[in-house]
Protein backbone atom coordinates (compact mmCIF):
# COMPACT_ATOMS: atom_id res chain seq x y z
CA UNK A 1 0.00 0.00 0.00
CA UNK A 2 3.00 2.19 -0.01
CA UNK A 3 2.80 2.94 -3.47
CA UNK A 4 -1.36 4.14 -2.81
CA UNK A 5 -0.26 6.15 0.06
CA UNK A 6 1.95 8.43 -1.88
CA UNK A 7 -1.04 8.93 -4.76
CA UNK A 8 -3.62 9.95 -2.03
CA UNK A 9 -3.84 13.39 -1.09
CA UNK A 10 -4.82 14.10 2.53
CA UNK A 11 -5.92 17.26 4.08
CA UNK A 12 -4.92 17.93 7.57
CA UNK A 13 -6.73 21.04 9.65
CA UNK A 14 -5.91 21.78 12.86
CA UNK A 15 -5.08 24.96 14.46
CA UNK A 16 -3.23 23.70 17.63
CA UNK A 17 0.33 23.41 16.52
CA UNK A 18 1.64 21.01 18.75
CA UNK A 19 -1.42 19.00 17.83
CA UNK A 20 -0.78 19.69 13.81
CA UNK A 21 3.28 18.64 14.43
CA UNK A 22 2.30 15.47 15.89
CA UNK A 23 -0.40 14.24 12.81
CA UNK A 24 1.77 15.58 10.40
CA UNK A 25 4.96 13.17 11.66
CA UNK A 26 2.37 10.80 12.05
CA UNK A 27 1.16 11.24 8.51
CA UNK A 28 5.09 11.35 7.51
CA UNK A 29 5.66 8.36 9.16
CA UNK A 30 3.13 6.54 7.51
CA UNK A 31 4.13 7.60 4.02
CA UNK A 32 0.69 9.83 3.07
CA UNK A 33 0.80 12.63 1.46
CA UNK A 34 -0.75 15.71 2.85
CA UNK A 35 -1.61 19.43 2.84
CA UNK A 36 -2.31 21.02 6.10
CA UNK A 37 -4.37 23.86 6.55
CA UNK A 38 -4.85 26.18 10.70
CA UNK A 39 -8.52 26.34 10.47
CA UNK A 40 -11.62 25.57 8.27
CA UNK A 41 -11.59 29.13 6.29
CA UNK A 42 -8.08 27.90 5.05
CA UNK A 43 -9.19 24.57 4.24
CA UNK A 44 -12.65 25.69 2.59
CA UNK A 45 -10.53 27.42 0.45
CA UNK A 46 -7.96 24.40 -0.58
CA UNK A 47 -10.80 22.37 -1.15
CA UNK A 48 -12.24 25.17 -3.17
CA UNK A 49 -9.24 24.52 -5.28
CA UNK A 50 -7.49 21.02 -4.99
CA UNK A 51 -8.85 17.08 -4.95
CA UNK A 52 -8.14 15.70 -2.02
CA UNK A 53 -9.11 11.92 -0.83
CA UNK A 54 -9.50 12.43 2.82
CA UNK A 55 -9.71 15.24 5.10
CA UNK A 56 -9.31 14.77 8.96
CA UNK A 57 -10.31 18.25 10.99
CA UNK A 58 -10.65 19.02 14.61
CA UNK A 59 -13.39 20.52 15.58
CA UNK A 60 -12.72 23.91 17.57
CA UNK A 61 -10.88 26.04 15.43
CA UNK A 62 -11.22 29.71 15.04
CA UNK A 63 -12.74 31.61 11.49
CA UNK A 64 -14.53 28.31 10.53
CA UNK A 65 -14.80 25.11 12.81
CA UNK A 66 -14.44 21.91 11.59
CA UNK A 67 -18.58 21.24 11.99
CA UNK A 68 -18.81 24.31 9.63
CA UNK A 69 -16.16 22.39 7.17
CA UNK A 70 -18.01 19.96 7.44
CA UNK A 71 -20.85 21.15 6.50
CA UNK A 72 -19.29 22.76 3.42
CA UNK A 73 -17.87 19.61 2.29
CA UNK A 74 -20.92 17.97 2.33
CA UNK A 75 -22.74 20.53 0.48
CA UNK A 76 -20.14 21.01 -2.55
CA UNK A 77 -20.82 18.77 -4.92
CA UNK A 78 -17.45 17.70 -5.66
CA UNK A 79 -17.12 16.74 -1.86
CA UNK A 80 -20.29 15.23 -0.98
CA UNK A 81 -18.28 11.62 -0.99
CA UNK A 82 -14.85 12.64 0.38
CA UNK A 83 -14.33 11.03 3.57
CA UNK A 84 -14.30 13.63 6.55
CA UNK A 85 -12.31 11.96 9.76
CA UNK A 86 -13.22 14.44 12.78
CA UNK A 87 -10.35 14.64 14.96
CA UNK A 88 -11.60 16.48 18.31
CA UNK A 89 -11.52 16.59 22.27
CA UNK A 90 -15.17 16.78 21.95
CA UNK A 91 -16.14 13.49 23.34
CA UNK A 92 -19.95 14.32 24.15
CA UNK A 93 -23.03 12.98 22.48
CA UNK A 94 -24.18 16.18 21.69
CA UNK A 95 -21.45 17.09 19.42
CA UNK A 96 -21.06 13.22 18.06
CA UNK A 97 -24.21 13.27 17.17
CA UNK A 98 -24.17 16.20 15.62
CA UNK A 99 -21.49 15.97 13.21
CA UNK A 100 -22.80 12.56 12.71
CA UNK A 101 -26.22 14.14 11.10
CA UNK A 102 -24.19 16.60 9.11
CA UNK A 103 -22.54 13.70 7.48
CA UNK A 104 -19.01 12.53 8.97
CA UNK A 105 -17.61 9.33 8.05
CA UNK A 106 -15.84 9.00 10.95
CA UNK A 107 -15.09 9.81 14.44
CA UNK A 108 -11.78 10.32 16.68
CA UNK A 109 -11.54 11.80 20.12
CA UNK A 110 -7.79 13.46 21.12
CA UNK A 111 -6.20 11.79 22.68
CA UNK A 112 -5.80 9.42 19.90
CA UNK A 113 -3.04 6.62 19.68
CA UNK A 114 -0.95 5.81 16.38
CA UNK A 115 -2.57 2.55 15.77
CA UNK A 116 -6.27 3.94 15.92
CA UNK A 117 -5.66 6.28 13.91
CA UNK A 118 -3.76 4.94 11.28
CA UNK A 119 -5.96 1.93 10.94
CA UNK A 120 -8.92 4.74 10.60
CA UNK A 121 -7.29 6.47 7.79
CA UNK A 122 -6.93 3.11 5.52
CA UNK A 123 -10.41 2.17 6.53
CA UNK A 124 -11.65 5.43 5.37
CA UNK A 125 -9.57 5.53 2.17
CA UNK A 126 -10.43 2.12 0.63
CA UNK A 127 -14.44 3.09 1.67
CA UNK A 128 -16.17 3.82 -1.39
CA UNK A 129 -19.84 5.61 0.85
CA UNK A 130 -19.12 8.69 2.52
CA UNK A 131 -22.38 7.29 5.21
CA UNK A 132 -21.28 7.76 8.80
CA UNK A 133 -20.05 4.29 10.25
CA UNK A 134 -22.90 3.29 12.22
CA UNK A 135 -20.10 2.06 15.12
CA UNK A 136 -19.70 5.91 16.20
CA UNK A 137 -23.18 5.97 17.91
Amino acid sequence: MDEDKKKVRILAVEDDRACMKLLSILLEDHGFTYDTAINGLEAWEKIQRDDYDLIISDWNMPLMDGNQLLRKVREYVKTQSTPFLMLTGRADVGSITSAVKVGVTDYIIKPYDERTIVRKIEKLLKKPSPKSDSSLM
